[in-house]
């Protein structure tokens, strides 16, 4: 824009926030200075709309630069005036070659486009100052705001204003109306002689260079006498015009013959307000000398009303001592809902804010600020009152300070609720509060408070666990706090009104019986917001201790009914996220516990004996038909497993054991070949590793051999001896069908049988059995031949208590064996054998083949290794 204002500010020039000035020529922006960030307000014009634009045809013959003269003077004026009625300049007039700037204090507008005159807003009309409109209040606000303006000006700077019309005067971002528009004024020592010229209006269109001759007095227009009673005259002028859009009861259109006829009608026009129409009578008398003083003004009858009275009192609250203020602040609380918001809001709000920095003075005027708080927007609260109360939570002295704000728990969750801010905000204050011990009465508010049921209205409220609830179900307050909080710093300050006091014996009676009853209800309230392990570990020991401690008073009967409710909550499903204690606990902790409670001291009645009993009862239901039903589970579980396994089956899964398979955990009963070192039970009822035997020269199965190969290790299962059994009957299986389809990869021919006892298999129920002959009976008819050497020792016996290779590994599988082809373990681990099964050398020979090399077998030590032992290993290995 080519300025020094606007190259210092930010100026936010799609937004007009007023118009004002001769004519409306000033365009008001709202602004913040780029350096410090303080808001203000820019008044700008751009002088090419005072040569061609619309603001051109209302300067007649006259030229622009009568008009930039007068806003010149205008200014000049007001930069040398301070008073808080005044508009108050912040940057004088800044003038370049296109543009005429400076720079105020934040406004809102322009009393004259509030009265409905929205020229030169083009078509940025701002939607806020067209549904502006006056309320009674703000009217005699003002007017009392202009008086004590005009005031100043009379009696202190000297100075007649001359030019009292609606586009003079600006509300500012607080609602004050503040005075302008000095362009015509004149800095006079005043006597009854001085004249004063009043140009002629003869032209209706040469207006913005001239006074409104609506709003000017006669003895100024046709005497050409310029008087503080002028000004007077043209107060009167704008009261009625607040009643009336903006039009003077003298409608001249810039005419004097007009203007003079009007004159004549002064007393024939109507507001419909009796008291107003009294005092604009009063102030557009012909005589200067019989109109009212703008001393006396302010205690005429229309400003006597309680609501401007409070006004007038918070305008001048620093003048005020603080027992006024407390006086004060007591009758506001109770009227505050009477205001207008923008007043309470703009006004009132701000003032009280500021006493809260005042302890003898907070107790009363938080209920002011929180009945304020009432019509303020949420996000609104958080910026502007949220930071001012924040410091009270964690304050003790005055006690009434915790105890005020307790009192309006539920105001600060309608505001910071729906943000999620509530528990982290406000759970300072309960924590201050339940910790003052000399002040029970605080103590027992903030308990009730915390059972108080809010609701959630559907807003994201901070939950017990921190999660996000959309219900519209009333909750306590309790329930929105973070689940830190509750365990931390709610949870056992509530617990400690149950018990004896720190450091007392065990059964000494509470400090204070009367918060037994509050804490036990503000920890029913947080039962959906516990996990079942602080149920178990912290609760139960805690409702235990109260159990003991309850009265023997009337009292001591609610509190057993509360008891009792919370034990029923405890053991019945509710909402989602509740804890509902298992049935065995139940039966061990909840129903004995309740059983003691029926035989409690405090237990005074019948009725409430019976009804603790009859809550036993309803537990013990419900834990008999739960039981019931998981034994017939278990039964139908049992039945299953013997139509699939058989009766032995069925009876090794309900405990007992399969003929010849013994349990895991009798393993150790079974004797081993070669003083084998038995499977001990471990503490867990699996079988434990096998550990070597100490004596010389045994047998150790499991010792590597010279060659350091270590045999892989048994892997004991935890599972039943049926599962066993069967899995080492299937992985047998399995090895036999891997070798013949090696065998059969590699060169196509009938793989030779894999020996095998059949005593030691059993049917594998997971995987198929092929359907085609035996597995033994698919070798060849040929010579004997020697079984498969790896290494100098022979693969066709593992001795381990087992047969052959699939038996070994089913002897491994079970944890013991004994096949009919068993034979003893020599030093090295490995035992080599007669070529007794030439089927299953032949099988075993074809494994080099379907390696990838030409495998010779011998029964020497010297034979050529087609497969690995690794290989071999790894198909056998179970794990």
């Amino acid at each position: 824009m080519g300025n020094n204002i606007t190259r210092e500010y930010d100026v936010d020039s799609k937004r007009i926030v007023a118009t004002g000035g001769p004519g409306y020529c000033w365009r008001v922006y709202n602004a913040t200075k780029k350096t410090t960030g303080r808001a203000v307000s820019v008044f700008l014009i751009e002088k090419r709309h005072l040569w061609d634009g619309n603001l051109r045809s209302k300067l007649g013959s006259e030229k622009p630069d009568a008009l930039i003269a007068l806003l010149r003077h205008d200014v000049t004026v007001l930069c040398r005036l301070r008073h808080p009625c005044l508009l108050e300049v912040v940057e004088p007039l800044s003038e370049s070659a296109t543009t005429l700037a400076f720079v105020t204090e934040p406004l809102m507008g322009n009393l004259g486009n509030v009265l409905g005159n929205y020229t030169n807003f083009d078509n940025a009309l701002d939607k806020s100052v067209e549904r502006y409109e006056l309320d009674e209040l703000e009217i005699q606000k003002g007017v009392l705001q202009l008086t004590k303006g005009l005031r100043f000006c009379h009696d202190d700077a000297k100075l007649v204003h001359a030019n009292l019309v609606p586009e003079s005067i600006y509300v500012n971002a607080k609602g004050d109306w503040k005075l302008a528009g000095f362009q015509y004024s004149l800095w006079k020592q005043y006597s009854s002689t001085h004249t004063a010229e009043f140009p002629e209006h003869n032209m209706p269109s040469n207006v913005l260079s001239l006074p409104n001759l609506d709003f000017s007095s006669p003895e100024y227009v046709l005497m050409h006498s310029l008087l503080p009673e002028s000004d007077v005259f043209a107060l009167g002028c704008l009261i009625y015009a607040l009643y009336h859009q903006g039009k003077s009861p003298i409608a001249s259109n810039s005419n004097l013959l007009t203007y003079k006829a009007a004159l004549n009608h002064l007393p024939s026009f109507s507001t419909g307000r009796a008291s107003v129409e009294c005092i604009v009578g009063d102030l557009l008398r012909r005589d200067p000398s019989t109109r009212p003083k703008l001393a006396d003004l302010a205690q005429h009858p229309v400003f006597q009303t309680p609501l401007l009275a409070a006004v007038r009192f918070i305008e001048d609250l620093p003048t005020h001592s603080d027992i006024e203020k407390a006086q004060f602040f007591k009758k506001l609380a109770a009227t505050l809902a009477q205001f207008p918001p923008r007043i309470v809001q703009r006004k009132l709000l701000p003032a009280l804010l500021g006493e809260l920095k005042t302890p003898s003075l907070v107790p009363f005027a938080l209920p002011c600020v929180t009945a304020a708080a009432a019509t303020t927007p949420p996000r609104e609260f958080v910026q502007t009152i949220l930071p001012a109360i924040r410091p009270l939570f964690t304050v003790t002295a005055p006690p009434l300070i915790p105890l005020a704000l307790l009192q309006h728990v539920a105001t600060l969750f309608d505001h910071l609720a729906p943000s999620g801010a509530f528990g982290r905000e406000v759970g300072p204050l309960f924590a201050t509060a339940l910790q003052m011990a000399d002040h029970p009465n605080v103590q027992a508010a903030a308990l009730a408070q915390l059972a108080l049921v809010v609701p959630t209205g559907g807003t994201a409220a901070s939950g017990a666990n921190t999660s996000t609830r959309s219900s519209a179900a009333p909750m306590p307050v309790l329930r929105h706090f973070e689940s830190g909080q509750i365990r931390s710093a709610i949870l056992p300050r509530i617990a400690s009104f149950l018990g004896p006091p720190a450091g007392a014996a065990p059964g000494v009676p509470p400090a204070n019986p009367h918060l037994i009853g509050p804490a036990l209800k503000a920890l029913h309230a947080a039962l959906p917001a516990m996990d079942r392990d602080l149920v178990m570990n912290s609760l139960l020991p805690t409702l235990r201790v109260a159990a003991a401690q309850l009265p023997s008073t009337p009292e001591g009967s609610e509190h057993v009914r509360r008891l009792t409710a919370i034990y029923r909550d405890l053991t019945t499903p509710g909402e989602a996220g509740s804890v509902t204690l298992p049935h065995d606990v139940v039966a061990t902790a909840i129903v004995p516990a309740l059983l003691r409670l029926a035989f409690a001291p405090s237990i005074c009645r019948v009725a409430d004996f019976a009804g603790v009993l009859a809550e036993v009862r309803g537990m013990l239901a419900a834990v008999e038909a739960a039981q019931v039903g998981r034994l017939k589970q278990v039964e139908a579980m049992a039945r299953s497993t013997s139509d699939v396994l058989g009766p032995s089956a069925a009876g090794a899964a309900s405990g007992g054991s399969i003929a010849g398979v013994p349990p895991l955990g009798s393993v150790a009963s079974r004797p081993s070949t070669g003083g084998d070192q038995p499977f001990a039970p471990g503490p867990n009822g699996f079988a434990a590793a096998p550990r070597p035997s100490s004596t010389p020269g045994s047998s150790q199965p499991f010792a590597p051999g010279p060659n350091g190969f270590m045999p892989p290790p048994i892997r004991p299962t935890p599972l039943a001896g049926v599962a066993s059994a069967t899995t080492a009957a299937a992985a047998s299986n399995l090895a036999e069908q891997n070798l013949a389809q090696l065998q059969l990869n590699s060169n196509g021919a009938a793989p030779a049988a894999v020996v095998s006892s059949p005593a030691a298999r059993a049917p594998n129920p997971f995987v198929a059995r092929p359907t085609g002959p035996p597995l033994a009976s698919l070798g060849g008819t040929g010579p004997a031949a020697a079984p498969l050497s790896l290494g100098g020792r022979d693969t066709s016996n593992r001795s381990s208590g087992a047969g052959g290779w699939g038996d070994a590994f089913a002897g491994f599988a079970t944890g013991g064996g004994g096949g009919p082809r068993a034979a003893s373990t020599g030093a090295s681990g490995w035992q080599p054998i007669a070529a007794s099964s030439p089927s299953s050398a032949a099988s075993l020979a074809s494994l080099g083949r379907s390696s990838g090399g030409a495998a010779t077998t011998t029964a020497g030590n010297g034979g050529s290794r087609g497969v690995s032992q690794a290989d071999l290993l790894r198909m056998f290995d179970p794990m």
